[in-house]
């Protein structure tokens, strides 16, 4: 399904990977992210996402900003750089901004992951063959009871409940 095709008012779940491609203006896939999380900001969309997906963004745009510092860029350089003050404070502006951004959508909920939730998402790794993250976020789907899923992950194609979103490539 595409991102034109979701029924208004549709609540769907909004993988780490749409925010990202939106935050970073991806070649690829950029503008059609915008265009759905336009759709969110008009209100015809109710998004869904959880904790996990925001710190994967927040993990994200800190590391872009942070590999402008360095040639031979790395977790651990990174670390380490995050110990100057200054320089913490400039890779920190683009994350706060762009939580601040997510803050601001009123048709986004965040939601937290509670134990049940993550206990059952070790059944539901194993059984479609996802990676943890992913488990959780089938399980955030499942508890509240969302059959949409905005991802480029083709990995959600295993699980016969769950229809994807998928983004087409925009000139």
């Amino acid at each position: 399904m595409e991102v034109n095709e979701l029924p208004e008012g549709e609540a769907v779940f909004i993988d780490a990977n749409i925010f990202i491609f939106h935050v970073l203006s991806d070649s690829e896939y950029g503008e059609a992210s915008t265009q759905l999380l336009e759709r969110v900001e008009r209100g015809e969309i109710n998004a869904v996402t959880n904790v996990l997906v925001l710190n994967e963004v927040a993990f994200k745009i800190l590391m872009a900003e942070l590999s402008n510092y360095s040639e031979k860029f790395n977790i651990w350089v990174a670390r380490k750089l995050l110990k100057s003050k200054e320089v913490a404070e400039k890779a920190y502006r683009p994350v706060k901004k762009y939580i601040t951004y997510l803050k601001g959508l009123e048709k986004l909920e965040v939601v937290g992951i509670a134990p049940r939730i993550a206990f059952s998402s070790v059944e539901l790794g194993e059984r479609y063959g996802l990676l943890p993250t992913d488990s959780f976020h089938l399980a955030t789907m499942k508890e509240l009871g969302i059959k949409f899923i905005a991802t480029d992950d083709s990995d959600f194609k295993r699980v016969e409940w769950a229809v994807l979103v998928e983004l087409e490539v925009l000139p």
